[in-house]
């Protein structure tokens, strides 16, 4: 595995986790 799809995977893992947080901040919002 390269360095690349290491920084590739850690982004998604990065953008995923950040949505979970939005829709949680939505569920407590609401």
């Amino acid at each position: 595995m390269s360095l690349g799809d290491l920084l590739v995977n850690s982004a998604h893992l990065l953008v995923s986790f950040a949505h979970l947080l939005v829709s949680f901040g939505d569920l407590l919002v609401n």
